[in-house]
């Protein structure tokens, strides 16, 4: 939830190192020309190579905005919150030895010219974070007026048991118990919901590939699972 805590990298190889680098040099007078005082574009150098610092500030946030670009080792790289820094110094672990990347990549068409690798081991607890957060600034009551049409929680259960597309007001957030918090003389105790941890846990990675066969285009995917 704090954006100052995310980091963000992208990195494509150049065919032409120094054409790629001009047409960014350009591109930095444009973007200096639009911010309109609201920001700037400088450079710093990093390792052998020097990079364009985008920093912008409109005054309405805490802490100004900063991107950088530019060709690093004959690579464009787009990098937000220092992420370029750890590319350079460490080069980060190779995906290509990955245990878990393997597995995936081993379950699908070897012959490819697309491919989508998502590291859901990462990607749940971050999403678990929000959603507690919001939980904790959100409460949805379950207390539709249709409510009022039944005597008991128990006659408005039976009725939304019978048909739930068309009585799904009964049941405003979603947890299978009908109008729970429209009763208060504890007709329905109160669903236990399980864990997003324990639901998620077991979600490990996502991976898809796109190919082209026999004129046709194709796409594979796999969703692994922890046993």
């Amino acid at each position: 939830m704090d954006p100052t805590s995310v980091k963000f990298l992208l990195v494509s190889n150049t065919q032409t190192a120094a054409t790629v680098s001009d047409a960014v040099s350009k591109l930095s007078l444009l973007i200096q020309a639009g911010l309109s005082g609201q920001g700037a574009v400088t450079t710093r150098v990093l390792g052998q190579d020097q990079i364009n610092v985008l920093t912008i500030d409109d005054g309405t946030s805490p802490t100004p905005i900063v991107i950088e670009y530019g060709v690093v080792n004959r690579q464009f790289v787009i990098s937000y919150n220092g992420a370029i820094d750890e590319l350079v110094t460490d080069g980060g672990d190779s995906l290509a030895q990955n245990a878990t990347y393997q597995a995936a990549l081993a379950a699908l068409p070897t012959e490819y010219n697309g491919q989508l690798y998502v590291d859901l081991s990462q990607i749940v607890p971050l999403v678990q974070q929000a959603t507690a957060a919001a939980s904790t600034s959100v409460e949805f009551q379950d207390a539709s007026e249709k409510c009022a049409a039944y005597s008991t929680q128990a006659a408005a259960q039976e009725t939304f048991d019978a048909d739930p597309s068309t009585n799904w007001e009964l049941d405003q957030d979603f947890d299978g118990q009908a109008c729970e918090d429209y009763y208060t003389q504890g007709d329905v105790e109160a669903a236990t919901p399980v864990a997003m941890s324990d639901q998620y846990n077991a979600l490990t990675a996502f991976a898809s590939v796109t190919y082209q066969r026999d004129n046709m285009l194709g796409v594979s995917a796999i969703l692994l699972i922890a046993e």
